[in-house]
């Protein structure tokens, strides 16, 4: 039973789901569970042990070190080779996994160093004690107790360490009396109310959770914040320590609402009057984002993971960066719109004076009601690119196709195509009608546009 238990807690090691500092936490928390039901010590055989699980989790985590190295190098002689046309797309979703193995490389450096500094610490103590045992010879012999022996020392340069841990890892046991290690973590719930009249901007920075803006009828700017907090803390009360963990503030009509990605996750409603804001600016890790009936001037977003969301919407701009995700904006008008994801599609139905659409794995999709169009932009690498226009506005433009095909719902446009090779086709399109001339260019590597 102890053997497949050490052998769970490698496992864990090398999948990078426990540094090696956690390991040691629980391979020592769980001999001290058998020693106390055991009612005995062996302390001969936790050396081997405890000797034999460092020895191999350091073989995991160098092995696993190599591993990250080489997955970096490939990525990295990848962007290096990048055509031309892939580099201002393809470059950022490379970048942004280079920048992602940088962070596992460095932390799995810190657990090869703190196995390193432990071992190190190990040594240094068998020599010392084998200096007091030569130099205590006689005292052994004459009935003296001997000098403090190096396992005991080692043991006790990790209990300020478990210590740590332990306010953040509790353990319960099975029916068989096996330790299961369970993250301690403590629900939070406050709602913090500020004057309508005196907030201007809104900045909200949130790690994993979710954050959710509406409108409500009360002159007043309602922040609901609820999530868990990971860990024991010192606080008297949850919401006390919330409020130590995180940013909540009002200075100079700049409502500004943060918390520690690290410490908790927060998932935010803010209930907002019926006023025009200056601007909203939203950052979130992990987590959705909707917002609904909002006037503003500037919106911005920027998002690595999650679900976008944005319905009945005015606002002069609007600029959304996403990383992975899907948005989704239903009835909403800006003058100029910059919508972006890596992987995800983007699906919009309002009007814009200015649009530009980019994805590199997903979809594309504009209806747009207004007859004051101005440039419309929309690339897709990989996904079906649709645009709806009005029908008596002017189109002129061109699409940029590699493997799908130019469709039009309606007879009434005119194509041509302008060159094609074994890479791509480009062919120019126009529409007469009546009112401001719409310039038009789409493009997409696998998959067909289509123009209504």
């Amino acid at each position: 039973m102890q053997e497949n238990y050490r052998q769970r807690i490698l496992g864990l090691v090398e999948s990078g789901s426990l540094n090696q500092a956690e390991a040691d936490i629980l391979l020592a928390n769980y001999q001290d569970q058998v020693n106390h039901a055991n009612n005995q010590t062996d302390t001969s055989q936790a050396k081997s042990e405890t000797g034999q699980t460092r020895g191999q989790s350091k073989q995991g985590l160098a092995a696993r070190y190599q591993q990250l190295l080489n997955q970096r190098r490939a990525k990295q002689d990848q962007l290096n080779s990048l055509t031309e046309d892939f580099q201002d797309y393809a470059r950022e979703q490379l970048a942004a996994d280079i920048s992602l193995l940088d962070q596992q490389i460095a932390q799995l450096a810190q657990d090869l160093g703190y196995v390193d500094q432990v071992d190190g610490h190990g040594q240094d103590q068998v020599e010392q004690g084998q200096t007091q045992t030569a130099s205590h010879k006689d005292g052994y012999q004459s009935g003296e107790q001997p000098g403090t022996d190096w396992r005991q020392m080692l043991a006790d340069g990790l209990v300020t360490l478990r210590d740590n841990v332990q306010k953040t890892i509790d353990f319960e046991k099975t029916r068989l009396g096996v330790p299961i290690p369970k993250l301690i973590s403590h629900q939070y719930d406050q709602e913090i109310i500020y004057p309508g009249d005196q907030v201007k901007i809104i900045r909200a920075n949130v790690g994993k959770g979710s954050i959710k803006i509406n409108r409500h009828n009360q002159d007043q700017v309602i922040v609901h914040a609820w999530g868990k907090m990971i860990g024991d803390y010192a606080e008297e009360t949850a919401g006390a320590a919330f409020r130590n963990r995180s940013q909540l503030s009002l200075d100079d009509q700049i409502l500004t609402i943060s918390g520690d990605a690290k410490a908790m996750s927060m998932n935010l409603t803010i209930s907002l009057p019926n006023h025009y804001f200056d601007l909203i600016d939203l950052s979130i890790w992990s987590g959705p984002i909707s917002v609904d009936q909002v006037e503003v001037g500037d919106f911005q977003v920027k998002a690595i993971d999650g679900e976008i969301s944005l319905t009945d919407i005015q606002a002069k701009f609007i600029d959304i960066d996403q990383k992975h995700g899907s948005q989704n904006l239903d009835q909403v008008v800006g003058q100029t719109q910059v919508l972006k994801t890596l992987s995800g599609d983007i699906r919009l139905v309002g009007g814009v004076r200015s649009l530009k659409m980019s994805t590199i794995n997903g979809s594309l999709r504009a209806s747009l009601v207004n007859d004051d169009l101005g440039d419309i932009a929309m690339t897709s690498k990989n996904g079906q690119v649709k645009l709806n226009l009005p029908d008596h506005l002017p189109v002129q433009g061109q699409a940029q196709i590699k493997s799908g095909q130019l469709r039009f719902y309606k007879d009434d446009f005119i194509s041509q195509l302008l060159s094609q090779d074994s890479f791509n086709k480009r062919v120019s399109f126009s529409r007469k009608g009546q009112g401001d001339l719409v310039n038009v260019d789409l493009e997409t590597l696998a998959g067909d546009i289509w123009i209504k």
